[in-house]
């Protein structure tokens, strides 16, 4: 399966769109991109939530709201606002979170196959099989321009590495899905993720 020319322009809109939110991060303070990535992975792993992106906020439907300054992150919870600037702050943020709402985020396990480096290959971009399934390559290449400002066109794995590449979820380009989170990311995040230890 080819890519046609006007799916390969969407892919390049998402890849720009990356790159940009990777250049605002590289101009941050490093103790604010911390708070923001652990804020925003944080959110990611214990809440099934679409994301909306502006270039300074991010709103986790349908409602938590995070503005991203220089030097702080303000964070609004139904009627709650905390301004914070380190880590330590966050699980004190989504403790308050998590008394009023249970996770709701939902790994599929069907065909699971887990790699050397405790990946999952079953739904991972890099796998060669999973490219190669009819209709698929558009969503893995997709998911990667969101996901990493990269595009990818063909496999690059046979599978069941030592060499997975697990990532920190809040470091990937906001403005997701539940839905995208969950196939885009997750495969990356299992070895570390509270799901691994249910599958």
């Amino acid at each position: 399966m080819e890519l046609t020319n006007q799916q390969l322009a969407t892919l390049d809109e998402l890849k720009k769109q990356a790159e940009t939110y990777e250049q605002l991060r590289t101009e941050l303070p490093e103790n604010i991109a911390n708070t923001w990535y652990k804020f925003i992975g944080q959110m990611r792993e214990y809440f099934y939530m679409d994301e909306q992106w502006n270039g300074k906020e991010i709103v986790f439907l349908p409602s938590v709201k995070a503005t991203l300054k220089p030097d702080k992150i303000t964070i609004s919870i139904t009627g709650q606002q905390w301004e914070i600037s380190t880590p330590d702050k966050v699980d004190e943020i989504i403790r308050t979170l998590t008394t009023k709402q249970l996770p709701e985020r939902v790994m599929p396990t069907d065909n699971m196959r887990i790699s050397a480096g405790n990946g999952r290959c079953d739904l991972c971009f890099f796998n060669r099989e999973n490219c190669e399934k009819n209709g698929k390559l558009l969503d893995l290449a997709t998911g990667f321009a969101l996901a990493f400002g990269h595009i990818i066109t063909a496999a690059v794995c046979e599978s069941n590495g030592d060499n997975c590449a697990i990532i920190d979820i809040g470091q990937a380009t906001p403005g997701m899905t539940a839905e995208q989170v969950t196939h885009i990311l997750f495969p990356y995040w299992w070895a570390k993720s509270k799901f691994h230890k249910e599958a």
